[in-house]
């Protein structure tokens, strides 16, 4: 369940900052995710840092949902760590295992995916 603006005015209302943290961490982690901000991140985080940087952001997001769908904060912890390793495993052994260890998209094709988004943005 996405969180909503209202949760997030009555949490500010209420002084509830996990829940407020929660939900911001929530929102940038969808916007990492996706357009201008997830081509970004591949052209200025270096490889070696994404899987780290991945893993991260799905503990970030799992906790998330679960504190703002009401869980105690050590049971979100605890779910973001077991979902966090299912995604991994699942990863490794239907992903890695299709793909044979081959990237299907270059991390070079990213880089200039993001340098000619930008020249468009700039010429706008």
């Amino acid at each position: 369940m996405a969180p909503t603006l209202d949760q997030l005015l009555s949490a500010l209302a209420a002084h509830q900052w996990p829940m407020v943290v929660g939900i911001l961490v929530y929102v940038v982690v969808a916007l990492a995710k996706q357009g201008h901000l997830s081509t970004w991140l591949a052209a200025h985080v270096p490889s070696a840092y994404q899987p780290l940087l991945a893993f991260l952001l799905a503990q970030a997001s799992t906790a998330t949902v679960a504190i703002v769908s009401g869980s105690p904060w050590s049971t979100a912890v605890l779910q973001a760590v077991e979902a966090t390793a299912y995604a991994i495993m699942t990863h490794e052994v239907v992903i890695e295992s299709a793909r044979k260890g081959k990237e299907l998209v270059k991390p070079s094709a990213k880089i200039l995916a993001f340098r000619a988004l930008k020249t468009i943005t700039k010429a706008a």
